[in-house]
């Protein structure tokens, strides 16, 4: 098969030995939350074998046990029994079975949770090869190769940008199903925006949206695309390292000829789509063409109106009584258009208040336990205004919610947190201390970790 013979055999192991060590590439200890989205791929269950299900897994007695310590939160215990169910699948001739490769994507579960993410990224290569040597099903090697690709998304930019280039190069494109070249597509072009390239960024993601991607696919390429606009005008989040300046399959860094015939004008251009990009984001993710209820599409339509940044005088659009945003995956843009109101345009303010406010609602009912950002933001509000016991309410309730998260935004509220007690009499000590912390923190966080919050990136199909 081409996929076997070129990919696994050439161009991709190639151009993933001679960028193992990348300095600065691997996440040392980072796992951001990412967004939910739901993949544009096919069935992957061969057809030659049914999938295998956990009871009749059960029957490995150190199956039965990894499950258990797993469920109970003693990932250590069940990486360990995982692991030895693993040894006898191996031992019996059964590799590339369906209990192999069931088992690996348990390890790999586990490896997460453990934070083991270059022992994770491991176990999926192995399910790479493993499922290219011993299935003809090439919708099942393709999504392996998208786990594997959307995990270095989250723990190593260049090999994601190095794999993204090997999967869409020339001779693999005319191979390669249309559907898994919109999400390959989505993935390179949000690793280049990761990296802080954002011609190639935004060329990718409009290449995938050419391609008319399902309406969760095309909202998430939206978002991403409207972020890629905001920081090229706006550049704070660039962190090229000044040695990686070309782009090519020998370098991963991305940058291209195209970078330097993109003119200040089309910066501004597309920087004055970024608020209707975002809107159109939510557009999508909501199904609004398809909604079913036709008051509830009509308030939408009024809602995400680009011409208008927010709904004035409108009391049936105020969420605190009629809340229409819903779907669980808005809320990275619904967070994103709040916050570039408030870094971009001071003069919006009220824009921004109200969808400060949306988004705040929004989480409070739909996704609370991801309400962190909204606390950290208010919590800077109420101390810009002095109002210092109530912010520190806040910042404490967010961070007992990122007590045992990896993502930026600890970083942040320690750091704000901090700041925020180096002003008050008799605290300054215990400010600096939660800023060396938050330092620290950062320290062990991949150089892409501030950047991913604002960013939709798939999960893993596990």
């Amino acid at each position: 098969m081409f996929l076997r013979r070129v990919i696994q055999r050439n161009t991709f192991q190639k151009f993933i030995r001679n960028f193992s060590q990348v300095p600065g590439s691997e996440a040392t200890g980072a796992h951001p939350n990412a967004q939910t989205i739901t993949p544009e791929t096919p069935n992957t269950n061969d057809a030659t074998q049914k999938p295998i299900k956990d009871d009749q897994m059960k029957a490995i007695n150190e199956y039965k046990e990894a499950l258990h310590f797993y469920q109970q939160g003693k990932y250590r215990i069940s990486n360990e029994f995982f692991s030895r169910v693993l040894n006898q699948i191996e031992a019996s001739g059964q590799k590339g079975s369906d209990n192999h490769v069931h088992v690996l994507k348990k390890l790999v579960s586990n490896q997460l949770m453990l934070r083991r993410y270059t022992d994770a990224d491991e176990y999926l290569e192995e399910l790479v090869d493993t499922v290219q040597n011993h299935s003809a099903n090439d919708a099942l090697i393709y999504a392996q190769y998208n786990n594997l690709f959307v995990h270095r998304l989250r723990v190593n930019v260049n090999k994601a940008i190095l794999m993204g280039k090997a999967l869409l190069s020339e001779s693999e494109k005319a191979n390669l199903p249309l559907i898994y070249q919109k999400q390959f597509l989505f993935n390179l072009g949000t690793a280049y925006l990761l990296k802080g390239n954002y011609v190639d960024a935004k060329n990718r993601l409009r290449e995938c949206l050419a391609m008319q991607p399902n309406n969760l696919l095309k909202g998430y390429a939206l978002n991403n695309l409207a972020v890629a606009s905001w920081w090229h005008k706006f550049p704070n989040f660039s962190t090229l390292p000044e040695e990686e300046e070309e782009g090519s399959l020998d370098n991963p860094s991305g940058f291209s000829d195209a970078d330097r015939e993109y003119s200040y004008q089309q910066i501004d251009q597309d920087f004055a789509n970024v608020i209707p990009l975002f809107k159109n984001s939510l557009f999508n993710i909501e199904n609004v063409p398809n909604c079913k209820d036709g008051e509830t599409k009509l308030l939408l339509e009024e809602l995400l109106d680009q011409q208008n940044i927010a709904p004035r005088g409108v009391k049936k659009l105020d969420p605190d009584t009629n809340l229409i945003i819903n779907a669980k995956e808005s809320g990275t843009p619904l967070l994103n258009i709040g916050e570039f109101l408030f870094n971009t345009s001071p003069e919006k303010r009220n824009e921004a208040t109200f969808w400060f406010k949306y988004a705040l609602k929004f989480f409070e009912k739909n996704d609370p336990s991801n309400i962190d950002r909204c606390l950290i933001t208010l919590a800077l509000f109420c101390a810009s205004a002095k109002q210092y016991v109530k912010a520190e309410g806040l910042f404490r309730r967010a961070l007992e919610m990122l007590e045992t998260s990896d993502s930026y935004n600890k970083i942040l509220c320690l750091q704000l947190y901090g700041q925020m007690l180096t002003k008050i009499p008799d605290r300054q000590k215990e400010g600096e201390k939660l800023i060396t912390e938050a330092y620290s923190l950062a320290d062990q966080m991949p150089f892409w970790s501030n950047k991913i919050i604002h960013v939709c990136i798939p999960e893993l199909e596990l």
